[in-house]
């Protein structure tokens, strides 16, 4: 962690002339308080989709069905969702550190109880705990991570807040793969591999500083809040459309990917499971920062030949070369 740490200080301080006119000790917690925040954002997102290049196997071993499969995307996102919509702001009044350091916590307890998976209860479990994680992780982590970063450093900090969590997504997939297809005990090395990262980035984060102090009110913080732009709401049922759209074709190529992967690709390869699964993920990650050029209106035009990109992408994932449907998940 060390060798990794010095040389990245040594980078934003020449990236941020401005803020190296302050004293070396102030510098430096505060570069540890972005590195480390953003170093978490990644890492729970990876840790999200170690299980899933090993559902197909699961699947195999122990008699899941793709109802159990399609049941774990669901869970997943009902915590991500529930954790956004109840607890996106106590970390206002808890502070940043010990909102991320739950996510910590919950995304380990996860990987352990994903280390015993026999039957679909363990995977279901496990999923729903890190779907909280990384909903407490959107909120509080990125919070932390728009918090600690240098004055002017925010362009990076708003690139890891778009696209970290693509990119956890994606390198936490093929990890997996590559720890279950290559390394010894395939259903285990990688969630302790991942424990050993999750500790490091913890310390890493207990010697980060806080950002904010703690205040009172948070019960009336678990109490959601809607809003919305005036000018803005006759764009809102597209982007609604658009959003729930993209996201349920991300829960289906969560659940199915591996097994789609398996049968169209006729391969076991646990890796070429999370290569399909990243795929999908990581353009994400380079869609994200192209927004910035373009004007709202050729945003929502943008997306929809995206939409009918996916449907068709979908069709044909389902239908083999004889035009039969040879993968139903139901």
């Amino acid at each position: 962690m060390g060798a990794f740490f010095v040389p990245t200080l040594q980078i934003l301080n020449h990236l941020d002339p401005l803020f190296i006119k302050k004293s070396p000790e102030v510098r430096t917690m505060k570069y540890l308080g972005f590195i480390s925040s953003s170093l978490s954002f990644i890492v729970l997102f990876a840790a999200s989709a170690t299980p899933i290049p090993l559902y197909d196997l699961y699947r195999r071993a122990d008699g899941l069905s793709y109802s159990d499969l399609s049941l774990t995307a669901v869970v997943y996102f009902i915590g991500a969702i529930t954790a956004l919509l109840f607890m996106g702001r106590i970390s206002n009044h808890l502070g940043r550190k010990p909102i991320t350091l739950t996510s910590y916590l919950l995304t380990a307890l996860a990987c352990l109880i994903l280390m015993k998976v026999d039957s679909a209860t363990p995977l279901i479990v496990g999923r729903l705990l890190l779907g909280i994680s990384c909903g407490l992780a959107s909120s509080t982590v990125t919070s932390y991570i728009a918090d600690s970063a240098p004055p002017a450093l925010h362009w990076l900090a708003a690139s890891v807040i778009s696209c970290g969590g693509m990119v956890g997504l994606t390198g936490g997939a093929i990890l997996s793969g590559t720890l279950a297809q290559y390394g010894p005990y395939p259903r285990v090395l990688c969630y302790l591999v991942m424990l050993i990262v999750l500790v490091a980035c913890a310390i890493l984060l207990v010697c980060s500083p806080e950002t904010v102090r703690r205040t009172p009110g948070l019960l009336s913080s678990l109490r959601p809040q809607f809003s919305m732009p005036h000018a803005d709401r006759r764009l809102y049922p597209i982007a609604a459309c658009t959003f729930v759209a993209t996201w349920a074709l991300g829960g289906f190529y969560q659940a199915f990917g591996p097994s789609i992967a398996a049968q169209h690709l006729g391969s076991q390869n646990v890796l070429l499971a999370g290569l399909v699964f990243s795929s999908f993920m990581l353009p994400s990650a380079v869609g994200g920062p192209m927004n910035k050029f373009l004007a709202p209106v050729c945003r929502f035009s943008s997306s929809r030949p995206t939409c009918f990109s996916r449907i068709i992408t979908s069709y044909f994932s389902n239908v083999d070369g004889r035009k039969d449907f040879s993968f139903r998940p139901f």
